[in-house]
């Protein structure tokens, strides 16, 4: 064995076992720096025989340099927090690692307490050496020699207290105990003063703490039985040798582990379950000793494997449940319940609270305290419990006023203050944060916050001056657009467009994907649409649609541009524009809404067939939709105005079945029957309308449901109901606009129940009302009144009521009636010249009348021709009555009228003598009409001309 490694485990310097070596006389038999077993064991009874306690004085000593070491050692332990859960950057593992490798035989050393010095110590050590050499020859002129002692495992010192403790004791037991036993306690020289790259290194973790701290302790021998080192010494070093061994190896594996954990990448989502059980797995088998615990705990909560870290505090906690850093494990604990997002959010922070409230209790006087209670405000602020959050968060204020991170504090109980809506003591906190903290970061947000503080509580102006300042003093800031965009919306909803459209345009970046661009454009589109620019507006719109992948914004600005045309009142762009939109773009977020406005405008102009489908798409992409009931309502609507009642039923039946609590309901039930009504179910449509007059007493429409309930039961027959409803309605409804409808069937209502006076009086009320001159009311009441008077031969009266109507109408349909009807009172009376002269009249009429229909107002014309040509015939006027004839020949559009035509020609002309005009046209009525009755008629009538002809020749 060479000298060098006998000087290490005996924990000697080798000048001092070269001394001894040339006191002994062994120094002839050493060769090339190797001793022999038999020169180690001289040797080693010698250093026995030399071996005593140490002196007071020493001891005294030691406990000087323990106390100095325990001193940095204390400062170098202290604010250690869970917050910071780096262990180190990239680069600093890297050095470690580098580090490592280079001094790899002096880092394993360490690991079993037996290290060498390092280089950066060279000097300390030499002045140690140079100390203990002293000492040594001091305590020989004494006749005592101080040695050290082997201790092979590295024990846990405990705090400072307790290593003071340790000391005193040994130091009276070797001064009670008389060398009875061995108590020399050394600090090795690597181990006194650690550098401050080290500190540097591995400040902000506990377990680098604790590892320089234990380097730097004495270490301590219990009390044992002196033996010799001759007797012990050769197998001890065989022993040790091995241990050595052994301990090197295992360190060498957990070191690699840890230098792969700290350097490999961070894996795809689906290793992460085997890799965090892996994990457990290792500390659990390997990693027994705290420090090793700790490093993994705070590797896995910096790259986010939080499942592990959990699994290795709870271990940890276990297992290590006296070490010195539970403390810092029990905060760190807290900490990964509130990043680990394994529950519902209610669930997750209730669990970090309960977490770091435990960790508070156990202990209260820790430094982490305050960032604890911070932690369990910010866990009540992301739940939503402002109140409580609020609490803890003034409780910290009060407690802990020199609390170093107070900027945070102040900034939490702003957010809490904005979320609650108190936006003055919003502004207050963050003027506080401006006033006392130093961090830029915390000033920037200050600010900005202050100004939307002044936005959302609707001081505009202040608003706009706190946004400039934030400008003015962070012209860098990333948030600086913001603040511009900001500003440009206050001016919008002013507005003050033109300041507007100048901030939008200088919110908007150089580069085509700046945070504002697309949403800034579409802004300066709707300026100019609010300055009535809408040609600008849709060009701005276009670009924004087309120059920009954001679909929710590029859908927008689609329908923006058919709003534009709908604000032109250009209907049939804006619907292209809308079923453009919709179908580019069938997940935009508003798509139910603005596919019913569309829906709104197919029905508006009538185009029911698209209308209904894409009200049937909307409701089959959104079965369960909020607005459905809405959708089904207007379906309704449409199918009604369609003439597809029974489909109108269902759609709205829908509404009643699934929307049962809807606002919509009442429409509804109308809805559901008019469409009855408008199917002629006259009896659903009268329970329909009774179950809205129960149910929904202030209906707005009540004039409108007594009509319908009247004209439902005159329908049914049921007339002494119907003039209950109308009356009930002109009663309770006087200024409806149906109470005039409902005084006309009212009349119907008494002339079908055969009281013609009461009707008359009620028809009398409108025909004598002049407002409704020229109504349909009153033109009705006028027919209706003029056959009453027809009928009770009242000839002039009902003549006067035609008159009305002929000068109150301009409607063909009414005049042809009218006329018609007036010329038939004269020929009630044997009046045919009167007769005539109001046939000659409707046909001056007809040619005034600038109607559409010319083929309708042609066959009036010749109708009327026929009648005149019917009285002349009547008066066996037949010359006069041909001309009417042939006038009303070939434009008589009914079939049964042109039949009547040419049977009453031919009887003309066969009247006349003409037998060749008789002939064709006796002839057109049996061939295009064989089988008539006319065409019978006159062959009858030719007969029978025939047989009176041939009696009257045999009577002559």
């Amino acid at each position: 064995m060479k000298i060098a490694d006998l000087a290490r485990k005996l924990e000697i310097s080798e000048q001092k076992i070269l001394e001894i070596v040339k006191e002994i006389g062994l120094g002839e038999k050493i060769a090339e720096d190797e001793l022999d077993n038999a020169s180690i064991g001289s040797l080693v009874e010698h250093i026995d025989k030399l071996t005593d306690v140490v002196k007071p004085k020493q001891a005294k000593k030691s406990r000087e340099k323990r106390k100095s070491i325990n001193s940095k050692n204390k400062k170098e332990k202290s604010n250690i927090k869970p917050e910071v859960a780096d262990t180190g950057s990239d680069d600093a593992a890297k050095e470690d690692v580098s580090k490592s490798s280079d001094s790899a035989a002096v880092q394993d050393n360490a690991q079993i307490n037996t290290a060498q010095p390092e280089q950066t110590q060279e000097d300390v050590i030499e002045e140690k050496a140079q100390e203990d050499s002293k000492d040594i020859e001091t305590s020989k002129e004494n006749g005592e020699i101080v040695t050290e002692d082997v201790q092979p495992e590295v024990a846990d010192t405990g705090s400072d207290d307790a290593a003071k403790e340790d000391v005193s004791k040994s130091s009276d037991s070797a001064a009670s105990k008389d060398n009875a036993q061995i108590n020399a306690a050394q600090i090795e020289p690597t181990q006194v003063d650690a550098s401050v790259d080290a500190k540097e290194q591995v400040k902000d973790n506990p377990a680098e703490n604790k590892n320089q701290k234990v380097k730097k302790e004495k270490k301590k021998m219990p009390p044992k039985k002196v033996k010799t080192r001759q007797q012990e010494a050769v197998p001890a070093l065989f022993s040790i040798l091995f241990f050595a061994q052994a301990a090197l190896v295992f360190i060498v594996i957990i070191f690699s582990v840890f230098v792969l954990l700290r350097t490999k990448p961070q894996p795809m989502p689906e290793e992460i379950s085997v890799m965090e059980t892996s994990a457990v797995k290792t500390a659990q088998l390997n990693l027994k000793d705290a420090k090793k615990h700790i490093d993994l705990i705070w590797e896995m909560d910096r790259t986010g494997f939080y499942k592990s870290a959990f699994a290795l505090c709870s271990h940890f906690k276990e297992n290590f449940s006296e070490a010195e850093f539970l403390e810092d494990v029990c905060f760190k604990e807290a900490d990964i319940l509130f990043k680990w997002k394994k529950e519902p959010p209610s669930t997750q922070y209730q669990a970090a609270i309960k977490s770091f409230q435990q960790a508070i209790e156990d202990y209260p006087y820790s430094d982490k305290v305050p960032w604890a209670m911070l932690m369990i405000g910010k866990s009540y602020i992301c739940m939503h419990l402002y109140d409580q959050a609020l609490d803890i968060l003034k409780e910290l204020d009060t407690k802990y006023p020199d609390y170093e991170n107070m900027a945070m504090v102040t900034q939490a109980k702003a957010r809490i203050y904005f979320e609650l809506k108190k936006y003055a003591q919003a502004i207050a906190e963050y003027t506080s944060i401006i006033a006392g903290s130093a961090d830029s970061s915390f000033k920037n947000e200050a600010y900005l916050q202050i100004a939307v503080c002044f936005e959302k509580s609707g001081q505009d102006t202040q608003a706009i001056i706190a946004y400039e300042r934030f400008i003015q003093r962070f012209p860098f800031d990333a948030k600086k657009d913001d603040a511009y965009f900001a500003i440009a919306n206050i001016y919008f909803a002013r507005a003050e467009y033109a300041k507007a459209l100048d901030g939008f345009k200088r919110t908007i970046g150089k580069y085509p994907y700046d945070t504002h661009n697309a949403q800034a454009l579409f802004m300066v589109g709707e300026c100019f649409a609010k300055q009535g620019d809408f040609v600008q507006a849709r060009k701005i719109m276009q670009e924004v649609a087309y120059n920009y992948h954001e679909p929710e914004l590029s859908a927008k600005a689609l329908l923006k541009i058919g709003d534009y045309y709908y604000a032109e009142q250009n209907i049939d762009k804006t619907i292209e524009f809308y079923a453009f939109g919709l179908q580019r773009y069938p997940d935009y977020p508003d798509f139910a809404s603005m596919t019913l406005f569309l829906g709104k405008l197919y029905f508006d102009t009538k185009q029911y067939t698209q209308a209904i489908k894409v009200l049937t798409d909307l409701v089959q992409k959104f079965p369960h939709a909020q607005d459905n009931d809405e959708v089904y309502l207007l379906l309704g609507k449409i199918y009604s105005k369609d003439g597809k009642p029974v489909a109108a039923v269902d759609a709205l039946k829908n509404i009643i079945t699934d929307y049962p609590a809807s606002m919509l309901l009442e429409q509804a039930y109308c809805a559901l029957a008019n469409a009855y009504f408008s199917a002629e179910i006259y009896d659903k449509a009268l329970d329909e309308y009774m179950r809205i007059l129960n149910n929904y007493p202030q209906n707005k429409n009540k004039g409108l449901l007594y009509y319908r309930l009247g004209v439902c039961s005159y329908r049914l027959q049921l007339y002494a109901e119907a003039i209950s409803f109308f009356n009930e309605g002109m009663n309770k409804c006087p200024l409806s606009e149906y109470r005039y409808e409902s005084r006309l069937f009212i009349a119907r209502s008494f002339i079908a129940e055969g009281y013609q006076d009461k009707a008359v009086m009620h028809l009398q009320r409108l025909v004598n009302n002049d407002y409704l001159k020229g109504d349909d009311v009153y033109l009705k009441a006028c027919f209706i009144l003029a056959d009453i008077y027809v009928n009770k031969i009242k000839p002039d009266d009902a003549i006067n009521l035609f008159d009305k109507i002929i000068a109150s109408t301009r409607d063909a349909k009414l005049l042809t009636r009218a006329f018609k009807l007036k010329a038939e009172v004269y020929l009630s009376v044997q009046e045919y010249k009167w007769a005539v002269d109001v046939y000659k009249s409707g046909i001056d009429a007809f040619q005034k009348i600038d109607s559409q229909s010319v083929d309708f107002m042609k066959s009036q014309i010749a109708n009327f021709c026929a009648d005149i040509g019917d009285i002349f015939f009547k008066q066996d006027k037949f010359n006069e009555a041909l001309i009417y004839y042939l006038k009303a020949n070939g434009n008589v559009t009914d079939n049964q009228k042109n039949i009547w035509l040419l049977y009453q020609l031919a009887n003309v002309y066969s009247a006349l003598g003409n037998k060749e005009q008789l002939s064709q046209f006796y002839t057109r009525l049996k061939t295009e009409y064989p089988d008539n009755y006319w065409t019978k008629q006159m062959e009858w009538n030719l007969k029978h001309k025939e047989w009176k002809a041939s009696v009257d020749a045999k009577e002559s």
